[in-house]
């Protein structure tokens, strides 16, 4: 579109002998490129406006084939659920005695049906832990409601018991459970397709965001535009499963962008560059606590430092202050972590560049480039609890 309207233009000021000459980089060829940008903007925004008004007045169907047009799926019926590496729903024994003691195992829980302190709302254990060892007496337990709907959602220590007696063991959840929902109702699912019509600032993002959603394998995306001059963008992405895709992934994916967005406008598709942090820290607790209950704070904090670093976006920055307040956060007996003044222990960065790498103590924020994501090596992270 771009080099199309730029072309015309230049053709009307040659036939009108306005320009005879046109040297590329002059300060003519400049204008020109700035008065193509404005009137490919333009139409780009005329055409936004028009889709916007039918998108306006959509319902049923019609609201679905725009879900579809921008990858946007009506939100359906869901059965509340949680999940053990959530560390929620916990199955413990009622003496203490560790499982290998009191069972020889664990007892035949998957599959049990368990219920509320109302007794009207049933829910099925799926799995347990699998990191849970013989030697202790608690296992967090993924659990899924029986029917769907919103009427399942639990609150703190709801759960109370199992349906079908199994002897010395006491069921609860420790956060509540709010993810059951009914079907997305048009008026919703109308509110949220225009608020992500809205966030595109031409049909170009609309164009990439659909081509990107095409592709599972794809997880993080940062789309950095004019990266190398007016009309074009570098996509950064990162997979959902490994480090990188191969460049053949990448030229497939580069392919169906440039099918979807407006001819003249140049893109690339990169791997984003990844920062891999490591983390070791003391946590101090205001009371005594036994030998199961650290395990269990330990594997809490993990869970909820893995999870802030998992939700940073490629090019996002971590402030040191944030992970300290995560792992503070996490129980109300926690007195401080590393050294008196509150401070990490160790927490280093590796940054890898060209066949080199270059591994340094962090004393401050974590920044990066727009092109390179901060990653936690989950083997790196170690808490000992005192």
């Amino acid at each position: 579109m771009f080099n199309e309207i730029r072309e015309q233009l230049l053709s009307d000021l040659y036939r009108k002998k306005i320009l005879t000459v046109n040297s590329s980089g002059s300060v003519l060829d400049q204008l020109v490129n700035a008065i193509a940008l404005q009137i490919e903007r333009l139409e780009a925004e005329g055409r936004r406006n028009l889709q916007s008004s039918r998108l306006n007045t959509a319902q049923g169907g019609q609201l679905d084939e725009w879900g579809d047009f921008l990858f946007e799926a009506r939100l359906v019926e869901r059965k509340a659920n949680s999940l053990y590496r959530e560390m929620n729903v916990y199955v413990q024994t009622q003496n203490g005695e560790t499982w290998e003691t009191a069972y020889g195992g664990f007892p035949p829980i998957i599959g049990k049906t368990i219920f509320d302190r109302t007794n009207t709302k049933r829910f099925i254990i799926r799995e347990i832990d699998p990191t849970t060892t013989l030697n202790s007496n608690i296992a967090f337990v993924s659990v899924e409601a029986v029917t769907p709907g919103s009427t399942n959602n639990l609150g703190e220590g709801d759960l109370r018991g199992f349906e079908e007696s199994v002897n010395g063991l006491i069921v609860s959840n420790r956060y509540s459970i709010s993810n059951g929902a009914e079907i997305e109702s048009d008026e919703r699912y109308l509110a949220r397709l225009l608020n992500k019509f809205r966030g595109f600032r031409s049909f170009t993002e609309i164009g990439i965001q659909s081509s990107l959603n095409r592709f599972s394998n794809i997880g993080k995306v940062n789309s950095v535009n004019n990266s190398k001059g007016i009309c074009s963008t570098s996509i950064y992405v990162q997979p959902v499963t490994g480090i990188t895709l191969t460049p053949f992934q990448l030229d497939e994916i580069e392919r169906e962008v440039r099918r979807n967005i407006p001819s003249g406008h140049s893109v690339e598709v990169l791997n984003a560059n990844q920062v891999i942090v490591s983390l070791e820290t003391r946590v101090t607790t205001t009371v005594p606590i036994t030998v199961t209950e650290k395990e269990i704070l330990k594997r809490s904090i993990k869970a909820n430092i893995l999870r802030l670093f998992s939700d940073l976006r490629i090019g996002e920055f971590i402030e040191l202050e944030s992970i300290a307040s995560e792992i503070l956060g996490t129980d109300r007996r926690i007195k401080s972590i590393g050294s008196s003044e509150g401070t990490l222990d160790k927490l280093t960065m590796s940054i890898f560049e060209g066949d080199f790498t270059y591994t340094e103590t962090v004393t401050e924020d974590i920044e990066v480039n727009e092109n390179e994501i901060i990653i936690l090596d989950p083997s790196s992270l170690n808490i000992e609890i005192v």
